[in-house]
């Protein structure tokens, strides 16, 4: 959010600690607006001057409580992320004279992460967002996305949005990156199935699959040897901690950067939990589903939330990695998710159909300045029961 506001030419302050900003952003940290030599207490009244005269002020939920903004009014607040928010956080940044309020966030994601079941059963993962929602307040969509290829968006935007998301980039602006075989070159969408032996392993706390993270591996491999993408640019996501330490732990053996260079700055390939990726995105998005079983359940993989989070975090291309007779089994979300990518040809082994093929290959960017409209019509069977 900083880096836009000062793109767009708005005088902006950070305030947060500051090795956790990145290096580029650095100026924009509050502490810079502290002279050399300044005693602690002009530093303080520097720092307040630069909150005053700043058009924006970036803060966490928990740092827009500081001792530090106690003597400054904020009559206008934007709450990003708002969904992901427990309703008592979200209070905390409006309790300084707000009187404009504006919500950004999408209740057909992820909501707010809360650790205590008593919690949880209290009510507490209902976001102030939802709760307004549910009260009647009509939200208004921003209905245009920008970050992904258009065929990436398709699925999400007919299966959670009612194909009301329109795509405002054309495809040839999010090319398939090299050191992969696309099965359709010009649609970067991709579904690896794993082998039909290759199940899941349950530890007790929760599920890996060895055989998806070793199909992983090589993949990350091919890609970083093509030297388009680096390592910044390629994500890995996974519904489970297991199965996220356990790509970690491959990462490292193979020599491959997962943290921050600490001389650059630049982040290595980024490994974490669907919850971890919600507000992120990469340029590509590396996808290990883990659940492979004879029972065929899924658990909570199959929440449409998650699996919206899921899809929607790469601009240029998802490869996902999965059981498909496992998934296939699930009637809301990856079920109909895997029948679409086989029908369409965009599954590793599987031909497709030819008119599915073309279908997905026509996916383009909607008509800017135009009525929402989908340029190809949905394909039978795809949208799930309950989401028509």
């Amino acid at each position: 959010m900083v880096e836009g506001l000062a793109k767009a030419g708005v005088n902006v302050i950070r305030l947060g600690r500051p090795e956790a900003v990145r290096p580029d952003l650095a100026r924009y940290q509050i502490e810079n607006a502290i002279p050399p030599g300044a005693t602690k207490h002009e530093a303080y009244e520097a720092q307040l001057r630069a909150v005053r005269y700043a058009q924006a002020v970036c803060a966490t939920c928990s740092g827009s409580g500081s001792d530090f903004l106690d003597r400054i009014n904020f009559s206008a607040v934007m709450l990003d992320e708002a969904s992901q928010v427990t309703e008592p956080m979200a209070l905390v940044p409006l309790a300084n004279g707000c009187q404009q309020l504006v919500l950004v966030g999408d209740h057909k994601q992820l909501p707010p992460t809360v650790v205590s079941r008593e919690a949880e059963l209290a009510g507490m993962t209902l976001s102030l967002f939802d709760r307004l929602i549910r009260a009647g307040v009509k939200p208004y969509l921003l209905d245009t996305q920008f970050r992904m290829h258009p065929a990436i968006s398709y699925f999400p935007s007919l299966s959670f949005y009612k194909g009301l998301v329109k795509s405002g980039t054309p495809a040839a602006e999010r090319p398939a990156p090299k050191g992969f075989a696309w099965p359709i070159p010009s649609v970067p969408i991709a579904f690896c199935p794993s082998p039909q032996d290759a199940m899941e392993t349950n530890d007790n706390m929760s599920y890996s699959n060895k055989v998806e993270a070793e199909r992983v591996m090589k993949i990350l491999t091919d890609l970083l040897q093509a030297k388009e993408l680096r390592e910044c640019n390629i994500g890995i996501v996974t519904p489970y901690a297991s199965q996220v330490r356990l790509i970690r732990s491959m990462l490292r053996a193979r020599g491959v950067r997962t943290g921050v260079d600490r001389e650059t700055g630049e982040a290595g390939v980024e490994v974490s939990s669907v919850d971890g990726y919600q507000g992120r995105e990469k340029e590509l998005m590396i996808v290990s589903t883990v659940r492979a079983n004879n029972l065929n359940t899924i658990g909570f993989v199959a929440d449409a939330r998650r699996c919206n989070v899921t899809l929607t975090r790469a601009r240029r291309g998802v490869i996902v990695v999965g059981h498909a007779s496992t998934l296939s089994r699930d009637r809301r979300t990856w079920g109909p998710w895997v029948r679409w990518v086989q029908k369409s040809g965009l599954t590793l082994g599987v031909k497709g159909r030819r008119e599915d093929i073309e279908a997905v290959r026509a996916i383009e960017a909607d008509v800017q300045n135009a009525p929402a409209r989908r340029l190809v019509p949905p394909p039978r069977g795809l949208v799930p029961r309950g989401m028509r």
